[in-house]
């Protein structure tokens, strides 16, 4: 098959899986958002790529505004519209988006049904819900009209698509409400790239440039955004303040960044460290650093929204402490794995002393390293995963069944 695979993010795990793709022997053309800021994946071709195998991104003419709802609204309309100019030149079988707004995605499923295209909506969150929870609680009124329309679109193009892939169970419910045809969905949960996270030793290359070799890392990488509260990170630093040796390490950019960076000035935390996004290529060094790996989730997220950082973390070989919905599938894959302590949102006692009952039992702490590795290898299998996809996109294509 040709097939596009379009995620919107970028993210690691998604690229890995498009590159497994083609050395299935499909040609397999990998896009994303290059104008939006946020932790990426390997989206370059590397000399180890198969010959079929293309990642691009798509990018807007001007700097992309996140936080202006308006003119945000515009350029995604925008990128909708380089998106399917690109994926007509490349003349696909098959189209697997996910990770991508409303607007964009409306697009892309209208030309690939008008030009005989499968197409598969990879839903990792439910974008209208999202929208409609966020808008009612800022505009009351008008909000609660801006949200019905997002969500009467968004059951609209998952009616509209050949196939819709989950990546949680929570969603099911949801999609069948809105009168989705079951027999068209799948649940795929989703996976980090296994082999490009090996586990490492705390004495690294990444964690001697800066020092973190001859400290206790507590390491969040990764967005902080609307479903995210900044302050637990603040919490957890005065809970340490009078360790010299322990170290609260924020991995991010973006309006979470600047709100610690204020609070750090408003309370004189000198061990609440930030720093941008570090290269892909170090990711498996900068998970090593760490002796406590951190993940959070707001309420609102509840069983929709699962952070890719929580399984990067199970292949680190690292325990890690996870502020989330306890319905929400990260709890249950923490819980699972035995690989940390998922604590409930909001429970700030519990989280602060989950990380310290792992700074006081060292044999604990590496039980569950290796628990979660452990948990990652036997899971997370890419050629069963993409062999999975495989089906669901040739189940998809048009052009397959005839």
């Amino acid at each position: 098959m040709r097939i596009v695979v379009h995620d919107y993010a970028g993210h690691p795990g998604q690229v890995y899986m498009s590159r497994e793709l083609a050395r299935r022997g499909h040609e397999v053309l990998h896009l994303y958002a290059g104008s939006i800021e946020t932790p990426r994946g390997e989206l370059v071709k590397l000399p180890t790529d198969p010959s079929t195998f293309e990642v691009e991104g798509v990018f807007l003419p001007k700097p992309f505004l996140k936080h202006t709802y308006v003119r945000r609204q515009m350029q995604e309309i925008q990128y909708g519209r380089l998106l399917v100019e690109r994926i007509a030149k490349f003349k696909p079988d098959v189209v697997l988006s996910g990770n991508t707004p409303l607007f964009p995605q409306g697009r892309l499923i209208r030309k690939c049904r008008r030009w005989g295209i499968g197409v598969v909506f990879w839903v990792m969150d439910v974008y209208g819900l999202a929208v409609n929870a966020a808008l009612r609680g800022k505009i009351p009124v008008v909000g609660a009209m801006v949200g019905s329309y997002y969500m009467w679109l968004e059951k609209q193009l998952l009616r509209k698509s050949d196939k819709i892939v989950l990546i949680s169970e929570g969603f099911t419910p949801v999609v069948e409400g809105w009168g989705v045809p079951i027999r068209n969905v799948l649940v795929v949960p989703l996976w980090p790239p296994l082999e490009e996270l090996p586990v490492l030793p705390k004495e690294n290359d990444w964690s001697r440039n800066h020092g973190f070799n001859r400290t206790i890392n507590l390491i969040y990488s990764g967005t902080l955004g609307s479903k995210h509260n900044p302050e637990t990170l603040v919490t957890l630093a005065e809970r340490f303040r009078n360790r010299q040796d322990v170290r609260v390490i924020v991995i991010s950019e973006g309006a979470g960044n600047r709100y610690l960076q204020t609070r750090i000035a408003e309370t004189g935390l000198t061990n609440l460290v930030l720093m941008p996004y570090q290269p892909y290529e170090q990711l498996p060094q900068v998970l090593a650093s760490a002796d406590v790996l951190l993940a959070l989730l707001e309420p609102a997220a509840g069983e929709f929204s699962v952070p890719g950082k929580v399984l990067s973390h199970l292949c680190a070989a690292r325990p890690q402490v996870a502020a989330v919905p306890m319905v929400n599938r990260a709890a249950k894959v923490i819980q699972e794995s035995g690989g940390g302590f998922a604590i409930p949102v909001g429970d700030h006692p519990a989280f602060l002393d989950a990380v310290q009952k792992l700074l006081d039992d060292e044999p604990l702490k590496h039980e569950m390293g290796h628990r979660a590795r452990a948990y990652a290898e036997s899971e997370f299998d890419i050629r069963k995963i993409a062999a999975r996809f495989e089906n669901i996109l040739e189940s998809a294509c048009p052009r397959c069944a005839k």
